[in-house]
């Protein structure tokens, strides 16, 4: 029983392909039949605004039928003329060329063929711009930087030069110096007190004139309070001037110097360089070669 019905199955199923093969090919056959029927020379002869072939000259008669005529070429094969002969394509005629186009062949419809050219044209056209414009901006950022690379050493004027020398006056180690014995030698060396309450050394002793060098307490904040020098003890104060400074900074040196040794004399303690070591003649030929550098 099993067996006699796939037999039947079997049988069933050859005829339906069979079946569907013929009717592809019919259908085929049909479609290549209504194409040759829509033939030009068709159409040419059936258009009435022209005039019939009898009625023209015989000699270009003849040469008119022959392109026209051979009804056996494939359609893939007529020249392109052919849109120059026939008329526009009727409703029927587009759908027919609609229906029959095969992509096994690679065709594309020329307009949309236009519009891929015209958009890769566009879009070089686009990268080509953009690339012109980033180097532009480029070459107009390095022509800035250049610019203001050559401007700037003649708008910045040179640092001057300029240095701060100092000298100590210190107790002798473990020791400090009293209030009232440092104010007495300080007034005695020629300072005033003055800004910052500080002393300072002004060119005229009695306090007239520019400032040649100043002295401060050696404990921050540095500064001092004469009311109550009494009460008040240091371990050192600090003298200190500017270079360059009003008139010879050199002279002004030498007696920055002598004013240190002799408060050191006074208070009974020793004079210190800037490292706060004891001062030199090595150290002070150092002071001046700073002072000639600043100066030169």
């Amino acid at each position: 029983m099993m067996q006699d019905l796939r037999l039947i199955l079997i049988v069933v199923g050859a005829i339906a392909i069979i079946a569907l093969l013929l009717h592809g090919l019919w259908t085929s056959r049909k479609e290549r039949s209504s194409l040759f029927r829509d033939r030009p020379v068709k159409r040419l002869k059936q258009d009435p605004d022209e005039a019939p072939f009898d009625t023209l000259d015989e000699g270009v008669g003849e040469v008119r039928v022959k392109p026209v005529r051979p009804q056996s070429t494939p359609p893939a094969a007529r020249p392109t003329g052919r849109a120059m002969v026939e008329p526009p394509l009727t409703s029927r005629e587009s759908t027919s060329s609609s229906a029959n186009y095969d992509p096994l062949f690679g065709e594309t419809d020329s307009a949309e063929q236009s519009r891929i050219d015209a958009a890769e044209r566009e879009l070089a056209a686009d990268t080509h711009s953009d690339s012109e414009t980033v180097a532009e901006r480029e070459a107009k950022m390095a022509s800035l930087q250049e610019e203001q690379e050559e401007s700037a050493p003649a708008n910045e004027a040179p640092a001057a030069k300029e240095a701060v020398l100092v000298v100590h006056v210190a107790a002798h180690q473990g020791g400090v110096i009293g209030g009232e014995l440092l104010l007495q030698s300080v007034l005695q060396s020629g300072f005033q007190f003055g800004e910052m309450n500080i002393f300072h050394r002004h060119v005229n002793p009695a306090g007239g004139g520019p400032v040649l060098f100043s002295l401060a307490n050696m404990v921050k904040p540095g500064s001092f309070n004469p009311d109550d020098m009494s009460e008040f003890s240091t371990p050192g104060v600090s003298i200190f001037m500017m270079v360059p400074s009003y008139g010879d900074a050199s002279q002004n040196f030498k007696l920055m110097l002598q004013s240190a040794q002799r408060i050191a004399d006074d208070v009974g303690g020793v004079v210190l360089d800037d490292e706060r070591r004891m001062m030199t003649p090595q150290k002070v030929e150092v002071y001046k070669s700073r002072i000639r550098e600043v100066l030169n």
